[in-house]
């Protein structure tokens, strides 16, 4: 059993881009909390903190949850069996971190970027701990490629924490050392620390997280079963290896930051081979060039391998996502994108817009707000004269039908004026006016002088045929005549 206190401070960005599981708690992401410190105390066999990076190669929103619960299921599995038990379930399940820390009451190990340092603060002197290599034929060789890998093992009173190595060189290492030597929790050291960064060196990022072992208690009673791992599913290659990988692990080896903050690179296995005693001897000077070659050469050599692993990791993180995509159902996806929507971006992306706009010259925010505001007012501006020129244009067309119009209304007969009987009238019958306002026209055709208008009701008397669809007929006051369009006369009869 081991206590420990996990503290964790993140800036702004980190908090936007990490998504953080401290044992079997989730935070997901970061930034829905609005938090920057974090404070977790926790007595369990194993502990283990695991992070990933938005920007990471192996992340894709849609199966974080995913992968936070298979990060959840190796938790368990090892608080079940040990950590032992770890390396196969991530060979298993093909699951990555961007960093990760994992100890028990016997080992701290943890893998971390390469732009961080680890440092461990034992007995009030604080040391930087140095990478290791991991045991061999235990992690596949793609397994944190672009991390350093950690171990030692944990003391009561231990405090351990990961920040930049830049934040070392900005401060003196003396004065580090007794600011961590003053206060006892790590909390304090570290805010009193990042209090005197920030007044010189804004733009470091200051983003930190470590343990404070408190309690570390062995239990001298437990049976060794090193290997012993045929009862867990898969677990079967640990079993025939009788090996538990945490006895193969080398220390990290450490280094005083009060002696000077420097990286000890991981020591690489040694050759099998070696030179023969009865080789000749060549000059120093040749064999210093051809050392320094050799190193160029094999910088490049681990530079390109570097570039080809990335590339790789890519790829298969493409097919991956695509075979995980082509196995689900057309519902799921379908109803996941109607869950993931959101208009946050929207909005954020319109206030951006916005901001922008009104910081129209950098640096003059009051000159910037003027011509923004400007350029709002003749927008305005522009838009009522637009609008008034389409209002005018629809204001003539109607001024002109309703010109067309009026031309084509016939005025009413004149006193001297008569009409004139068709050359046949041989017809009297007597109709009643079933139409409205019939008009009573002087010729027999529409653009003739109105002799009158019959409202409906009245009588008329039928005095010709048809002639050009024009009747000839007579008022009931027996005097009036004139001509009436046959279809308004007949069609109501």
């Amino acid at each position: 059993m081991i206590k420990s206190v996990f503290t964790a401070h993140l800036s702004e960005q980190d908090k936007k881009d990490l998504t953080l599981l401290i044992n079997d708690r989730s935070f997901g992401s970061l930034a829905p909390e609005n938090k920057s410190s974090f404070v977790l105390t926790s007595s369990r066999d194993i502990h283990m903190v695991s992070g990933f990076s938005n920007q990471s190669t192996y992340y894709d929103p849609r199966f974080n949850r995913d992968r936070i619960y298979l990060w959840n299921q190796a938790f368990k599995e090892m608080q079940a069996h040990g950590l032992k038990a770890f390396p196969n379930f991530i060979y298993d399940h093909h699951i990555y971190a961007e960093y990760l820390y994992i100890f028990s009451a016997d080992i701290f190990i943890g893998w971390q970027d390469r732009n961080n340092g680890l440092y461990l603060l034992r007995n009030r002197k604080l040391y930087r701990l140095q990478p290791t290599i991991l045991p061999p034929n235990v992690f596949d060789d793609e397994w944190m490629r672009h991390t350093d890998f950690y171990s030692f093992a944990p003391k009561t009173d231990d405090l351990v924490f990961s920040i930049s190595y830049k934040v070392f060189e900005q401060i003196d290492p003396s004065k580090a050392e007794r600011i961590f030597q003053d206060n006892v929790q790590l909390s304090n050291s570290m805010s009193e620390m990042i209090g005197l960064l920030r007044t010189y060196e804004q733009k470091l990022d200051l983003s930190w997280l470590g343990f404070e072992i408190e309690r570390v208690e062995k239990n001298v009673f437990a049976r060794d079963n090193e290997g012993d791992l045929s009862y867990v599913e898969g677990q079967a290659r640990l079993s025939k290896s009788k090996r538990d990988f945490t006895r193969l692990i080398n220390s990290s080896r450490v280094s005083r930051v009060i002696d000077g903050q420097r990286l000890i690179p991981a020591p690489k296995p040694q050759s099998k081979q070696r030179a023969s005693s009865s080789e000749p001897t060549v000059n120093s000077e040749v064999q210093s060039r051809n050392n320094i070659n050799q190193r160029a050469a094999r910088a490049r050599t681990d530079f390109n391998r570097k570039n080809d692993r990335i590339e790789n990791a890519r790829i298969e993180r493409e097919r991956n996502i695509r075979r995980l995509e082509d196995q689900r159902p057309h519902s799921d996806i379908f109803w996941e994108d109607i869950r993931s929507f959101s208009f946050e971006p929207i909005i954020n992306n319109f206030k951006a817009a916005v901001k922008n706009f009104f910081s129209l010259v950098p640096q003059k925010p009051i000159l910037s707000k003027i011509l923004a505001t400007t350029i709002i007012l003749l927008a305005v501006l522009l838009f009522v004269l637009i609008g008034r020129t389409i209002g005018s244009k629809t204001t003539t067309k109607e001024l002109i039908q309703t010109t067309e119009t009026t031309i084509l209304v016939t005025r009413k007969i004149s006193v001297d004026e008569e009409v004139v009987a068709p050359d046949s009238a041989l017809l009297e019958i007597d109709i009643t006016v079933k139409a409205n306002n019939l008009q009573i026209r002087q010729e027999p055709r529409t653009d003739a002088p109105i002799v009158a208008t019959v409202q409906r009701g009245a009588k008329l008397t039928q005095l010709s045929e048809p002639i050009n669809n024009w009747v000839f007929v007579r008022l009931a006051d027996g005097e009036t005549v004139g001509y009436a369009y046959a279809d308004s006369i007949l069609d109501q009869e």
